[in-house]
């Protein structure tokens, strides 16, 4: 019997569905410290399930850093082979500022101010 030595992260993200997207709202505390190869590996089943539309949702409070930085990356070129988006909602200021600085918005990941605007396919 085989052992999955990963840790669970169910407790990290609630997802939920609005419109054709697939809403991953990640609770776990955005830091330097944070491993988030889980997300990245969350984003990866969910396009492998048929579901390429995937937007992230942050605490407003929380700010871009390497680590996660790079699974934005990673996660945009895995949905782009599944033909998909990678989105943010809701941005708060400092994710919206460091998406600004490294000219990811709009190349990496579409930014939308809510569900309303993702719904209706209207990003910033």
């Amino acid at each position: 019997m085989a052992v999955n030595a990963e840790p669970d992260h169910r407790d990290d993200y609630e997802i939920r569905h609005v419109g054709r997207f697939v809403v991953i709202h990640v609770r776990a505390d955005v830091h330097s410290q944070v491993d988030f190869s889980w997300l990245r590996n969350l984003i990866s089943e969910l396009c492998v399930q048929g579901k390429p539309q995937i937007a992230l949702e942050f605490d407003k409070k929380s700010y871009l850093y390497s680590k996660l930085i790079a699974v934005l990356i990673a996660g945009s070129g895995i949905v782009k082979q599944y033909r998909g988006v990678l989105a943010l909602v809701d941005p708060g200021k400092y994710v919206l500022n460091a998406l600004e600085t490294m000219k990811l918005r709009g190349s990496i990941v579409a930014v939308y101010r809510s569900e309303h605007d993702l719904a209706a396919g209207t990003p910033l």
